[in-house]
């Protein structure tokens, strides 16, 4: 499934009185609606309709979505640099990275100019 898609899950359930169907994100037991639309990396995860009528187990079935293609989530800069001050003729690391699908590609500038570009891995 691709960011931005828009999911549409059936739970449908028989019963007498008709049952309640409620759908649950289980990572964090939040109810959610359907359609359900994702939006990023956040949205991936194992969810649960619960068919329910009062009388007896309600009925429960997990679907898990999976997020395929999303922008970069988890961005995270460092560098190696004491208080951010550079010496001239001295070198100095920076590490850029970042969960995503494609992977994410990086452009280091100085002012205007562009340095270099890299993909991640």
């Amino acid at each position: 499934m691709k960011e931005k898609s828009k999911v549409i899950l059936n739970c449908t359930a028989d019963g007498n009185p008709t049952p309640n169907i409620t759908w649950t994100r289980l990572s964090d037991n939040s109810v959610v609606t359907y359609p359900l639309t994702i939006t990023g990396k956040q949205d991936e995860g194992v969810y649960e309709c619960t068919a329910d009528n009062g009388i007896g187990t309600p009925a429960t079935a997990v679907f898990s979505i999976a997020v395929e293609n999303y922008h970069p989530v988890q961005t995270n800069v460092m560098t190696d640099l004491s208080g951010n001050t550079v010496t001239a003729n001295t070198y100095f690391n920076i590490i850029c990275s970042a969960q995503a699908n494609p992977p994410a590609k990086y452009r280091f500038y100085r002012e205007q100019e562009s340095l270099f570009n890299t993909s991640g891995r």
